[in-house]
């Protein structure tokens, strides 16, 4: 029996504007400190759980490479294999925009919609 385990990336660098204010953020945006500790604490856990990982995927986004690295380090497991079909909803121009502007459900601009997405 082949078991999946789906990990969602640690948390990741927000870039701020001068007003400190959470930017929508890219493909290219790493894992923060914290979120590197995360999935290390993560990768000791499975570990002492007696669980394997035997090959891993990834989204090509810097953080979920960052993370799967991570991972495969930690299991001596050859490269991660990166998929676009793993990424999520392309920002388009909303990158650089005010995250809470994102939230509060400004997405006429966001470049890819929920039904592109699921039909992705």
């Amino acid at each position: 029996m082949t078991t999946l385990y789906l990990i969602r990336h640690g948390e990741l660098e927000y870039p701020r504007n001068n007003r400190g204010q959470r930017l929508l953020y890219g493909p290219d945006v790493p894992l923060s400190d914290k979120g590197r500790r995360q999935i290390q604490e993560l990768s000791e856990r499975i570990a002492r759980e007696g669980r394997k990982l035997e090959k891993i995927y990834t989204s090509p986004f810097a953080r979920a490479v960052e993370t799967a690295e991570i991972l495969t380090s930690r299991f001596q497991l050859s490269q991660p294999v990166r998929m676009s079909e793993f990424q999520d909803i392309s920002p388009g121009s909303m990158v650089g925009k005010p995250l809470d502007d994102v939230i509060q459900g400004r997405l006429q601009e966001y470049g890819e919609t929920h039904e592109e997405v699921l039909e992705r």
